[in-house]
């Protein structure tokens, strides 16, 4: 492996490794302020949502420990199959997209509400930079194009509202 490939390799490290660092944080904040927040705005949550409602910080927590646990797997599949060459890195590329998506989603949702959002400063200050740096270092290290990468942010766009309502679901059914 030249120096380059090394160099490569350990910044792509570096992103997997922050990831669930990143989520980690980001939840804390959200699960800090999600039960009180939810109690003075649910009422302008889209239906769907106010169906879920009251939700409790355990009832959040649990649901972001599911997701954190998610992350984790993925940081350490992709970090294996980075030693090894696998495709196992895909799927936390997606997850990167997912902060970065999550990350707008935030301040969309702070427009529209005229006011803080649960997770609103985290997202901005860590998940959306920690998206357009790990997207970046994926791009640069050629494993993945950058068509496939706009796909990812595609997906991740698509598919994050539904699977945090799942994790909410899961979370409110084991409390």
């Amino acid at each position: 492996m030249s120096a380059a490939d090394k160099a490569s390799s350990g910044r792509l490290r570096q992103v997997i490794w922050a990831g669930p660092a990143v989520f980690l944080i980001h939840d804390v904040e959200e699960v800090a302020t999600i039960q009180d927040w939810t109690f003075l705005h649910g009422d302008r949550l889209p239906a769907l949502f106010r169906s879920l409602l009251p939700i409790t910080t355990v009832e959040f927590g649990v649901a972001a420990t599911a997701l954190l646990l998610v992350f984790i797997a993925a940081a350490c599949l992709a970090d294996r199959a980075r030693r090894e060459g696998g495709r196992a890195v895909d799927f936390f590329v997606l997850l990167v997209a997912v902060v970065g998506t999550n990350a707008l989603g935030h301040v969309a949702q702070a427009i529209l509400f005229g006011a803080y959002v649960p997770g609103l400063f985290t997202a901005v200050l860590l998940g959306l930079p920690y998206a357009c740096w790990g997207l970046a270092t994926v791009a640069r290290s050629g494993s993945h194009g950058v068509g496939w990468l706009a796909g990812a942010v595609g997906v991740a766009a698509v598919v994050q509202g539904p699977v945090a309502t799942l994790a909410l679901v899961l979370g409110k059914s084991l409390v």
